[in-house]
């Protein structure tokens, strides 16, 4: 048989750790490893498992409460044995054992060592100098009594009732068996409980706790394999994170009761409205997929199915619904109230009340089927391979928008029209930019916008030029600027991606830059055209915010100068151009400002970025080595 641990340190088993230490070093000066390397692999690995025993109080039993046994256990004296509560005794061997524990009898040779197992090292296999027959009919004994107890806590670990309390008594007991003392037993047993627990019913739960600490699965030590124990320490984990999802304090904890529970009518209806929920449960549901299988089981089968299938679809924002239901009744008392549609009466509560709902629902089911559904479509399919303008043609489109607010009078239909336009176009971006991911955490680039607040300072300043056509001016370039903020990284990556298109975009912004220049100028001098000039600059100032952004280069260097401080020479030569007013005067010298910034990014996209100013720095001085002068 394999030499037990206690004979291979030479002493008996005890829980003082000082003593396994002492005995240990006198067995070193006995077996070194340069003359007896597997003999010290032995006498290690008994040193390791000795230790492991005495400071979890294993190695010798310590005085407990009256234990609770089994009828016909071999280990039992007779009359020894307590009879259970419900004086069921069959019940340890209810159900068929999911985990056989036939492995402890071998068919032939050894008991200890299973065909295919590595050899014992020298210094622990079997040697007639250190066992007699009575020593092996005594080991004969203590496996079948040890294979008993792993039959009778199978027999647990099997039936879905099994009590927890006797599987932790029969776990002790194993522990504690003699049979134990073997090293080749002690390994054996470890990967079979690994098994039993990592993969056994609810009767096994109170044991995962006292297995990793006896076989120190907790260890750190380099070179440790601890394979055999993922699953139970999976199922550790997934204990842990569960009692961390049932306190109400946990951020996951309303994510876990929606997938636990029951699904009923009410609590679906609350689950709809509650701000955050479906992240919160996407995210849970994809840490249990990936981390925490276990947890599934724990979950109720019809709620995830029921969340898996809403998830896989767009679905509506709780902060939607919440403004569908309580803005239609708010805004209608107030409209009723105000007199603006005559005097307060039940019915024009109620109509308004009834266009506002239905408007709301409106916009909800256009975004869900025109935006949400489209982009989702988008991207499962191939967004590269779709053409130039079905990516990128709202961008031209939205930059339209300012054009046609300068050639058409801002009369009863032209802004509600750009602002219907707008949102077309501002649909169509979200859809074919959705497979690009963002540049940032920002949901909203709130630099972006600050950087067409000067465009949007002009746009105020033609009030008095522009006249009938500023209300559409101003609709018109608030729509063309959301439109390019929900594109701008399909615009970037297009340039990125695709020299030759961002040559064939920067000669268009060229042309507009010009163009409007020309139309600046003209327009100043005869007083005609105002409107369209203004509409040439807007566009051409907003096509430089989305080209520019999130590029570098010299000349991109220069026109960042020209827009935080170009306004104050543009001022100052305002002041002495010849117009008869003010008006007039900012209105040039704004208007080519910014046709500055435009033509300089421009320029940029055209010469794809070269730098032009390199030949004008100093270049720094290389150090020479000693390889230089040769």
């Amino acid at each position: 048989m394999s030499r037990s641990i206690w004979a291979t340190l030479g002493i008996k088993a005890t829980n003082d750790a000082t003593e396994i230490r002492r005995a240990y070093a006198r067995r070193l000066k006995e077996v070194h490893p340069e003359d007896d390397p597997e003999g010290f692999q032995a006498l290690r690995a008994a040193y390791d498992r000795a230790s492991d025993m005495a400071r979890n109080g294993w190695a010798v039993p310590q005085p407990r409460r009256p234990r609770v046994v089994i009828e016909g256990d071999p280990d039992v004296e007779a009359g020894e044995a307590e009879d259970w509560d419900d004086g069921d005794e069959d019940r340890w061997h209810a159900g068929p054992a999911p985990f056989d524990a036939g492995d402890w009898a071998a068919p032939t040779g050894d008991r200890w060592t299973r065909p295919g197992d590595d050899p014992a090292p020298a210094g622990a296999a079997d040697d007639s100098a250190w066992s007699t027959p009575a020593d092996r009919a005594r080991d004969a004994e203590l496996a079948e009594a040890h294979k008993a107890l792993c039959d009778q806590l199978s027999g647990i670990a099997g039936d879905p009732a099994g009590d927890r309390q006797a599987a932790l008594s029969i776990l002790i007991r194993i522990f504690r068996s003699p049979a134990m003392d073997s090293l080749s037993t002690h390994g054996r047993t470890e990967r079979w409980l690994a098994q039993l627990i990592g993969f056994g019913g609810p009767a096994v739960e109170d044991l995962v706790e006292p297995v990793i600490q006896f076989f120190g699965w907790n260890s750190t030590r380099i070179g440790l394999d601890l394979s055999h124990a993922q699953p139970v320490l999976r199922r550790r984990d997934a204990a842990d994170a569960m009692r961390r999802l049932e306190w109400s304090g946990d951020k996951d904890h309303a994510a876990w009761q929606a997938l636990k529970r029951k699904p009923a009518w009410m609590s679906r209806l609350f689950e709809r409205l509650t701000p955050g929920l479906p992240a919160r449960v996407s995210a849970l549901l994809q840490r249990i997929a990936y981390d925490l299988p276990d947890l599934e089981a724990r979950m109720d089968p019809r709620a995830a199915a029921l969340w898996r299938a809403r998830l896989a679809q767009p679905i509506l924002s709780p902060i939607f619904l919440w403004i569908m239901l309580l803005s239609p009744p708010i805004a209608a008392l107030i409209g009723n109230q105000g007199g603006a549609f005559g005097p307060p009466d039940g019915r024009t509560l109620l109509a308004l009340w009834t266009v506002i709902g239905v408007g709301l629902f409106g916009l909800g089911l256009g975004y869900l089927y025109g935006v949400a559904r489209p982009r989702q479509a988008w991207q499962s399919g191939d967004p590269w391979g779709r053409s130039l303008w079905l990516r990128l043609g709202w961008a031209p489109a939205a930059l339209a928008a300012p054009l046609l607010a300068g050639l058409i009078p801002s009369g009863g239909w032209a802004a509600p029209l750009l602002l219907l336009a707008g949102l077309a176009l501002w649909g169509w971006a979200r859809v074919t930019s959705s497979h690009i991911p963002p540049q940032g955490t920002a949901r909203f680039d709130w630099g972006r916008f600050a950087g067409i607040a000067p465009v949007f300072g002009f746009v105020l300043m033609q009030v008095d030029l522009t006249g009938p056509y500023w209300i559409g001016q101003c609709v018109g370039f608030a729509a063309a600027a959301v439109v390019l903020q929900a594109g701008a990284e399909a615009v970037a990556d297009e340039l990125a991606h695709q020299p030759r298109h961002g040559r064939l975009i920067a000669g268009g912004q060229m042309v507009v830059a010009v163009a409007g220049a020309a139309a600046v100028l003209a327009a100043a001098a005869t007083g005609v055209g105002l409107a369209l000039a203004s509409g040439l600059v807007v566009a051409a100032a907003l096509a430089d915010r989305a080209l520019a952004w999130n590029r570098a280069g010299s000349l991109l260097t220069a026109r960042r100068l020209v827009v935080m401080f170009g306004w104050i020479p543009g001022f100052s030569v305002v002041l002495g151009l010849p117009y008869d007013s003010f008006a007039k005067q900012a209105f040039v010298g704004l208007g080519l400002w910014l046709l500055l910034a435009s033509v300089l990014t421009a320029l940029s996209g055209l010469t794809e970025g070269l730098d032009l100013f390199s030949r004008f720095r100093t270049r720094p001085k290389r150090k020479r080595g000693p390889g230089d002068l040769a």
